[in-house]
C-alpha cells in the first residue's frame, strides 16, 4: 500500500499527506490507517490512486496486496468487479450524453 501511496504523490508532486488527503477528499487519518495497514482503501479510491499513480489497476492491485499479509476476498472482489464494469459505465455514459444532446436539440 505504501507503494501506491508514495507513487501516486510522486506522480502528482504532492510532497504531504496532507495535500493527497485533500486531493482525495478524505482524512489524513485514513491514510495514515492505509499506510499502516489497519484499513484499506475502497475501490473508487484504489482507481483513483492507480491513475495518480500511473499504473494499471492490475498494477495498483499487486501494490495494495504487498501491504497486506492477508486481503479480504470480498474487497478483491469488489475492485475486480469495479474495474470489469468502469469501460461500460464509461461508454454507456458517453451513450446518455449523446442521447440527451439530440434530444434538446429535437426540442430546439
Amino acid at each position: 500500500m505504501c507503494e501506491l501511496l508514495e507513487k501516486a504523490k510522486e506522480n502528482q508532486g504532492i510532497k504531504s499527506n496532507y495535500e493527497l488527503a485533500k486531493k482525495l477528499d478524505i482524512s489524513q487519518e485514513l491514510i495514515s490507517r492505509w499506510k499502516t495497514g489497519k484499513s484499506k482503501p475502497n475501490g473508487e479510491h484504489s482507481l483513483i490512486l492507480a491513475d495518480m499513480a500511473n499504473v494499471t489497476p492490475k498494477e495498483a492491485l499487486r501494490m495494495l496486496q504487498a501491504g497486506y499479509t492477508r486481503m479480504s476476498l470480498i474487497f478483491v472482489t469488489a475492485l475486480l468487479s469495479i474495474l470489469a464494469i468502469t469501460p461500460f459505465l464509461t461508454t454507456a455514459n458517453c451513450i446518455l450524453c449523446k442521447i440527451r444532446t439530440r434530444k434538446k436539440v429535437a426540442l430546439i
